[in-house]
């Protein structure tokens, strides 16, 4: 037990960070309306730990759920998908190629859900394991802050290299804090910026490290880092040009000085960069080729067929759209110019500088890097649909730099208070930027255009009038601070006990997983650990194999299968004009089964046949749709056939009343089977005494009760 004190007062500010992000995903994480004693009011904005967006952060969540559960990445079954019935010629549904990285970060998480899932339902509790159900969704939110806790802490580090420790912590402390990421770390957290910020972090730490030694493992660590990068956010890709400048820098430099043996090890390690990279890189290819029949759509194909929106021709429209007010805009403007929003980009654009001077070659590589995210996001004005300029955040890790370098590479850090200055100034940015993010979507609309504006003049009516809204929204903080908690259903169980648990223990095994795969980098020169050659062996297989995978699961639909899915998405465009509502919520069964009663209702029972079947295909343990396909028998006269679909109803669900009432009828006037229609006669009224039609029914088992030959009354079927 000496060994847990001993480890944190070693590791004292990596013990800062945790506790700090610990505290923080406590204060921020919604987790919704997940229990009756919470009030609908007392949950504020859109999004919960729960609730996901309908757009991107669906589309990313559903390669995961869809390849892990269903096999494949058809998403036609994928709920609350806006672009479910969206379909492309192949007969698959629309989704974007680039998702598919968070997918693969988020599936050990996912993975957990799983397991939990099951042993919820092994205990006998109504959690699905069709990865929808909350362990599921819990599980990849508290992914994507682990890997953003991660990307700290690789941040912390690089900066130790350069700077003191003081100064390292709190940048590494408030280039998350202090920008748009809590909000996409907690709140939307199927975005993939936290993803995103971990990844460069990574490959700028694993750069910086291996640049000196070119050992071919760690290239192709490397190269799988970039892989990650690129498939998390395909904007990602010319930031590795930072890598390419700095190695054709140092192989000219081994050449000019003949080091033969370095220059060896580089060709060899570019080599294992290269099929490292491009294994991964390529899997958006392969699903853009299953998905749209086109390699390189990786944005779709237009309507008409012409169009393939591929990433050079996306990049094209967005110069195209470019103009010279965007510059400002980015900066300035009152709804998310980042001077204004987060001025830790001040601090940080104004410190590269002093960075460079005082770091020349170091400086240069990263100004590289950060060239591109700084002019594409320019250039691209935002949607206004986001909390922030969510797209720099692939920045964040060069501009670290720049806000590090403001207060040690300047006259500031001549000062005596040099520390507390910039622990002040961090705390103040950490500060603002948390009165914006709890007034987002909830104060304040997402598109407000004033709203940078507008939460600094909300502040001392919150402060004052509405202190409630610190805390925010249903985090566990604010839900213990302010409300009678129960612990009465598996629900509160998980959420107030389970939730904390299982985040700080995802953090913690991180923490230590990191700290120990630091240390065997060190060992492994030395020749003396075989745990990165083991990691490098399994990432090899993995990636290797889930091309194949992706290939042999996504077989080719036939005509018929395609013009099968374009008559059901026809028939729900249908469904949902009639109901004014979307339907993309529904399970397939569901939506099938919707669809057969809306045809139902109209006469067409031909028609409505027909889907209910392919909604019980879906899901045979549907006891509705059974129980509508044996009525649809029932009325056309087919007897054996709807007597059979009544068992299969009795046998999914024994307690339903209305199917043993409608047996009990079809063996009494069909069959004249006596013993077996007052059999199910008496089950329906025991299970619902106070039925419909009662009276008349227990006239009848009274009458062949006391006589089987005689003649009894009529009833009717349901």
């Amino acid at each position: 037990m000496r060994r847990i004190p001993e480890w944190f007062s070693h590791n004292a500010h990596y013990s800062i960070i945790l506790l700090v992000f610990y505290f923080f995903s406590l204060l921020l994480t919604p987790l919704g309306n997940f229990s009756s004693w919470i009030q609908p009011s007392d949950h504020r904005g859109y999004y919960s730990i729960t609730r996901i967006d309908p757009g991107d952060d669906t589309r990313i969540h559903a390669y995961l759920r869809s390849m892990v559960i269903d096999g494949d990445i058809d998403f036609f079954n994928e709920k609350g998908c806006w672009n479910r019935f969206e379909l492309t010629p192949t007969g698959y549904t629309f989704d974007f190629m680039y998702a598919i990285g968070s997918a693969l970060l988020w599936l050990p998480f996912f993975l957990v859900g799983h397991l939990i899932a099951h042993l919820y339902s092994w205990l006998g509790y109504p959690v699905t394991t069709d990865g929808f159900s909350f362990p599921y969704v819990v599980m990849t939110g508290i992914g994507s802050a682990t890997y953003l806790f991660v990307g700290v802490i690789l941040c912390y580090d690089l900066l130790n290299h350069f700077f003191t420790k003081t100064v390292a912590l709190v940048t590494a402390t408030t280039v998350w804090l202090g920008t748009h990421l809590p909000f996409y770390a907690f709140i939307r957290s199927r975005m993939a910026h936290a993803n995103e910020f971990f990844t460069i972090s990574l490959l700028l730490s694993l750069w910086f490290y291996m640049r000196k030694r070119h050992e071919p493992l760690f290239y192709f660590f490397f190269g799988v880092i970039a892989g990650l990068a690129c498939i998390v956010r395909m904007d990602n890709l010319p930031i590795l040009s930072f890598f390419m400048i700095d190695f054709l820098l140092l192989f000219y430099r081994n050449y000019r000085a003949r080091e033969r043996e370095a220059m060896k090890k580089m060709v060899s390690g570019i080599i294992s960069f290269s099929v490292s990279f491009l294994l991964i890189f390529s899997l958006p290819f392969i699903c853009a080729r299953i998905i749209w029949d086109n390699s390189f759509a990786l944005g779709g194909i237009s309507k008409g067929g012409g169009d393939v929106s591929t990433p050079l021709r996306f990049a094209a429209f967005i110069v195209e759209r470019s103009q010279v007010v965007n510059i400002w805009n980015f900066f300035f403007s009152q709804d998310k110019g980042l001077f204004l929003s987060s001025p830790f980009w001040l601090f940080a654009l104004i410190g590269m500088w002093f960075f460079w001077k005082r770091e020349r070659y170091w400086g240069g590589i990263l100004l590289v890097g950060l060239s591109f995210p700084l002019i594409w996001n320019i250039i691209h004005t935002s949607t206004g649909m986001e909390y922030g300029i969510r797209r720099t955040t692939a920045a964040l890790p060069f501009l670290s730099f720049g806000f590090a370098a403001f207060f040690e590479y300047t006259r500031i850090s001549k000062y005596r208070m040099k520390h507390w200055i910039i622990v002040c100034i961090g705390c103040l940015l950490i500060g603002w930027q948390y009165l914006q993010l709890i007034q987002h979507k909830i104060v304040m609309e997402y598109d407000y255009p004033t709203f940078i504006t507008t939460a600094f003049e909300n502040i001392p009516r919150i402060i004052f009038k509405s202190p409630d809204l610190l805390l925010r929204s249903t985090s566990w903080i604010s839900v213990v601070v302010l409300k009678d908690i129960q612990l009465a259903t598996i629900y509160d169980i998980f959420f107030l006990i389970g939730f904390p648990v299982l985040q700080l223990l995802s953090l913690l095994v991180a923490l230590v997983a990191y700290r120990r795969i630091e240390a065997n980098v060190g060992h492994y020169e030395r020749g003396t650990s075989p745990l990165l050659k083991v990691l490098a062996l399994v990432a090899g297989i993995f990636f290797l194999l889930l091309p194949m995978l992706l290939v042999v699961g996504n077989p080719r639909k036939t005509a018929a299968e395609i013009e099968e899915r374009k008559s059901i998405v026809e028939e729900v465009n249908k469904l949902e004009q009639k109901i004014g509502r979307s339907v993309i919520y529904l399970d397939e069964d569901q939506l099938l089964q919707l669809v057969a009663k809306s045809y139902t209702e109209e006469k067409q029972l031909e028609k409505a046949e027909d889907f209910l079947k392919k909604a019980l295909t879906s899901n045979p343990h549907n006891y509705h749709t059974a129980f509508m396909l044996a009525v649809i028998y029932q009325t056309t006269h087919r007897i054996n056939e709807a007597i059979d679909m009544y068992h299969k109803v009795a046998e999914i669900n024994p307690a339903h009343a209305v199917t043993h009432k409608n047996l009990g009828i079809l063996y009494l006037h069909e069959l004249q089977d006596y013993p077996q229609a007052l059999h199910h006669l008496r089950q329906s009224i025991a299970l619902s005494p106070h039925q419909e039609q009662a009276k008349e029914i227990e006239a009848v088992i009274e009458q062949l009760a006391s006589s089987l030959a005689g003649k009894v009354g009529t009833i009717s079927a349901q």
